[in-house]
């Protein structure tokens, strides 16, 4: 019987009724069939069109004039009496719903239909659905599909893949999307698109998400809620390509729009906000941000606004050196986000929140929301947030020792951003996170290349490649090469002066202080530390004691800088 249980109660069926044993499940299934009447057998492969589970009324209008309504009702009674059908609780009012007592079953009485059979069938099918108040969009565009109607199962497509970006689920959404941009009609089409760029994002897939988003932009009209989707998506898709080319045009449009919903209008210049930060516009980050805010005044319901805006504030807290600000604003972020049911964005916020913590030396509370929202991401799935929260937990592992741990996670968040991700500016960090655990497993070569890679990966974004050579610096220092490590601590404080830093502004700030000193300039050392020293001290000052304690204690950079101020 390999296993299946229904295939060995057939064949103690058929040796009770002393037949030969048929050679394979199908073989089993269809001599059962061939010994029913053929009026019972045309309506399981009628009810074999709908699927595993059927509606009698369905049935009823896919057998046609050729048989009384009343014989499919008496024909189904005998066929559950042999154990072939089974009534089942109905999700349509008024119709009696049954299933197949095996999915083997269906298939050999579908497998009997000619494929005009099947076309006519799931044309009736969807027809008669349709008609009896049937939902599912996925499920009516199968039958469409199956009916050789693309045109009609577009509109069902797009329906499905609004619905299951609701739910989350992203690879539904890209296999309706793609569907349904096959539609005559552009503006379906484009529809779909905004929606198959959107979970694209989420799935790493940014290349496809900027293309699906190009695509919408071009079909749609400007400024419509639509068309704003399509913006953000683009914007979205591009930052995490570092691609910054057409990035301003589309953010200086989005600001002058007139005659816009004030809420959809806001929420979008919101959304726009963080891109353009990552591409290092940050002038224009704060001028869509105050646009924004000025929308905002006034809006009602707008919970997800509220939570984009306090993403917004967040960032611009990062630029600023407020590390105390960003953190608030970051769990303020989630929790709007959660109230607003947007699941995958709180995710992402809780590990940003997460991100933050370690920066305050807060590793406990920071590991925490790091794997709570780790745990999330893989739930969803939400590929592009599993890789950001895997990035900044190794970093967590390692600063509490755990170096085995921190490798094995770090290097999973690394493959994702080389691999299907494609996100050259979190690759670069999660590489330069990955060197120092390296090296703190003795593993200095590797560390070496690694750090060598991650600088490679940052080539024209200047913070990013900032953050990686004072990564690089910390190596060569730690190898005792100084002058090395000085002229990569230099060089990463010139490309940092020119635009802010989002994260290792004062990582960079204590390799320069090391590493002047350890080229006989302890002066200047000692300067570089008071500099950054000064920098931190506001938002250790707004930390209650024990909170100012592991700021200034727990954080290896902050340690060394001031063990250059003593």
């Amino acid at each position: 019987a390999g296993g299946n249980p229904f295939f060995l109660r057939e064949l103690v069926r058929a040796q009770r009724r002393g037949g030969a044993f048929p050679e394979s499940v199908l073989a089993t299934v269809q001599a059962r069939l061939d010994a029913l009447d053929a009026k019972a057998r045309r309506v399981l492969r009628a009810a074999s069109v709908l699927g595993v589970r059927f509606f009698e009324g369905a049935v009823d209008a896919l057998v046609g004039a050729e048989e009384s309504r009343l014989h499919v009702p008496r024909l189904l009674e005998a066929l559950r009496a042999e154990g072939l059908v089974e009534p089942v609780a109905s999700r349509l009012p008024g119709e009696r719903e049954l299933r197949f007592g095996s999915a083997l079953v269906r298939d050999a009485c579908y497998a009997t239909l000619t494929e005009d059979d099947r076309r006519r069938g799931h044309r009736l099918a969807a027809r008669w659905l349709a008609e009896h108040g049937e939902d599912d969009a996925a499920l009516l565009a199968r039958h469409l599909d199956e009916a050789a109607l693309p045109e009609e199962a577009a509109p069902r497509h797009l329906e499905a893949a609004r619905r299951a970006l609701a739910a989350d689920d992203l690879e539904a959404v890209v296999r309706h999307g793609v569907r349904a941009r096959r539609a005559s009609d552009p503006r379906v089409a484009a529809a779909a698109a905004v929606l198959e760029g959107e979970a694209r994002i989420w799935a790493g897939e940014q290349a496809e998400a900027r293309r699906a988003a190009h695509f919408a932009l071009e079909a749609l009209r400007s400024g419509e809620s639509a068309w704003l989707d399509a913006a953000c998506v683009w914007l979205d898709a591009s930052a995490a390509l570092g691609v910054a080319t057409g990035v301003e045009a589309l953010a200086e449009r989005l600001v002058g729009l007139t005659d816009v919903d004030p809420l959809d209008h806001a929420q979008a210049l919101a959304r726009a906000v963080p891109p353009l930060v990552f591409l290092e516009r940050s002038a224009l980050a704060a001028d869509v941000e105050r646009r924004a805010t000025e929308l905002a005044r006034g809006t009602v319901d707008a919970s997800l606004l509220e939570a984009r805006l306090a993403n917004a504030r967040a960032l611009r807290a990062v630029m600023e050196g407020d590390l105390v600000a960003a953190t608030d604003a970051f769990r303020a972020s989630a929790e709007a986000f959660e109230a607003a049911g947007a699941a995958r964005w709180a995710c992402s916020q809780r590990a940003n929140l997460g991100s933050k913590l370690l920066e305050l030396g807060r590793l406990e509370a920071a590991r925490a929301e790091l794997e709570a929202a780790l745990a999330t991401a893989r739930e969803g799935p939400f590929p592009y947030v599993v890789a950001l929260a895997e990035l900044s937990l190794g970093i967590a592992r390692h600063l509490a020792g755990d170096h085995e741990g921190a490798l094995a996670v770090e290097s999973s968040s690394v493959e994702a951003w080389a691999g299907r991700i494609g996100d050259p500016r979190l690759e670069s960090a999660a590489r330069s996170a990955l060197a120092e655990i390296l090296a703190a497993l003795g593993r200095g070569d590797d560390a070496w290349t690694e750090a060598s890679l991650a600088v490679h990966q940052t080539a024209g974004m200047g913070p990013a490649r900032a953050a990686a050579l004072a990564v690089l610096a910390r190596l060569a220092l730690d190898d005792g090469d100084a002058g090395q490590a000085l002229a990569l601590a230099e060089e990463a404080t010139a490309l940092a002066s020119r635009e802010p830093m989002l994260d290792r502004e004062l990582y960079l700030a204590a390799v320069l202080a090391d590493a002047l000193v350890a080229n006989d300039r302890r002066a200047e050392g000692r300067r570089v530390a008071a500099s950054a020293w000064a920098k931190l001290a506001p938002s250790a000052a707004r930390l209650d004691p024990e909170a100012r304690a592991a700021f200034l204690e727990r954080v290896p950079e902050h340690r060394r800088l001031a063990a250059h101020l003593r």
